[in-house]
Parts: structure tokens; sequence; C-alpha cells
């Protein structure tokens, strides 16, 4: 499992990937309700029925994954997470707090 953000040191200032950073992408990619809409229904297929902008690491790896499996745009928005996942993942483990 990975720490809270707040107890692991961060001499690169990288925050760690969001729910809610990652829908705001899409509302800027596809319009505040298609992206809404995209949203929804990855969390759906993944599992996550109510999405509520508190996603842990592990769930938005799981949607990345979802979004990866997808065609255009929405396959780049999941590399995009997967990439940003796995900096802050790298970067812990740099630091000694995987």
């Amino acid at each position: 499992m990975v720490q809270p953000f707040a107890a692991v040191p961060n001499p690169h200032h990288y925050l760690p990937p969001t729910e809610e950073a990652t829908l705001e992408s899409l509302k800027k990619i596809f319009g505040e309700q298609e992206g809404e809409a995209f949203w929804n229904d990855a969390c759906n297929r993944a599992g996550f029925s109510k999405p509520g902008r508190a996603l842990t690491l592990d769930q938005l790896q799981t949607l990345a994954r979802y979004l990866c499996q997808q065609e255009g745009v929405l396959k780049v928005v999941g590399f995009s997470l997967k990439t940003k996942i796995n900096t802050y993942l790298g970067l812990l483990k740099y630091h000694g707090n995987s």
C-alpha cells in the first residue's frame, strides 16, 4: 500500500495523480458533460460505481488500464494517467518510501 502523500519526503514536488485532475482533463478535452459521462462510464466499467474524486492510486491504476484499452483520445488519457502514476510511484521508490 502506498503511503499518504503528506508522509512522504517529496524533493521533486511531484503530486500524486488524482481522480479530480483526471476528470478535469477529460472535461477540457471533451467538454463538461461529455467528459463527466466518459469518466462515470469508465468508473462503472472498472467497478467503481460511485466516483467521488477520492479514488486511491490502486483504483486509479485500474481505471488507467481500462482507459488504455479504449480507442482514440481516451486511450491517450489512459496512458497519460498510467505514466503519472508510474512516475509518482517511481519517485517514492527512489526515495525509499515504497
